[in-house]
């Protein structure tokens, strides 16, 4: 697989070349009736193998978003409500999480949300890949805010359970106080949760 990009008159695309053979009901729902959400994607047969080309006008990829900050509370939230919806979605569209792509360079956002890559020559561990994401959310975090580090923090903890579920993430990000049980919870509230993710990061 080779990434690059591209930028013709006014139109800018993210281009991924597959040497890898492809389902043909995936490909052409993903590029005709693919859900809100996902990149906008049209594809071509090289003597490699295929072509995805993906729109990416107006967007900002989340790597290139966070290079010089950090990621707020608000974007966490927003990030998981619209995984969790689009990877509900795509199996109404025979397309499979999958093959979505998780990393932070192929995840986009602009003015109406984040936008995801699906690409119908791929299949990667949804959750795995979530997991790794969720490792380089902890990493983004402001450390020094409550809020935002209590979720990342919540994120890491429920990725690495063995079969951890979505609607564990979910519980997760919305609660009050962090999971675990009553002895962990009272040493947050002892020597705050800040100075518990410090000690955790290793700060």
């Amino acid at each position: 697989m080779e990434i690059h990009y591209s930028r013709e008159l006014d139109a800018s695309y993210l281009i991924i070349s597959e040497d890898l053979p492809r389902d043909e009901i995936s490909a052409r729902m993903a590029e005709r009736a693919a859900p809100a959400g996902l990149l906008r994607m049209e594809s071509r047969e090289t003597e490699e193998g295929w072509e995805y080309r993906y729109s990416i006008d107006g967007l900002k990829s989340m790597e290139a978003s966070l290079a010089t900050r950090e990621i707020e509370a608000a974007e966490i939230r927003e990030l998981m409500h619209s995984l969790y919806r689009v990877s509900n979605e795509l199996q109404e569209y025979l397309l499979k999480p999958d093959q979505l792509f998780l990393k932070p360079g192929l995840i986009y956002r602009g003015k109406d949300g984040w936008r995801f890559c699906c690409d119908p020559s791929h299949e990667e561990d949804f959750f795995g890949q979530l997991q790794a994401l969720s490792r380089y959310i902890l990493k983004k975090c402001d450390h020094n805010d409550e809020e935002s580090s209590r979720i990342a923090y919540e994120l890491f903890h429920v990725c690495h359970e063995e079969n951890f579920t979505f609607n564990q993430i979910w519980e997760a990000i919305e609660t009050e106080e962090p999971g675990g049980d009553i002895a962990e919870i009272r040493i947050e509230k002892e020597e705050g949760f800040l100075g518990k993710l410090r000690r955790f990061m290793g700060f």
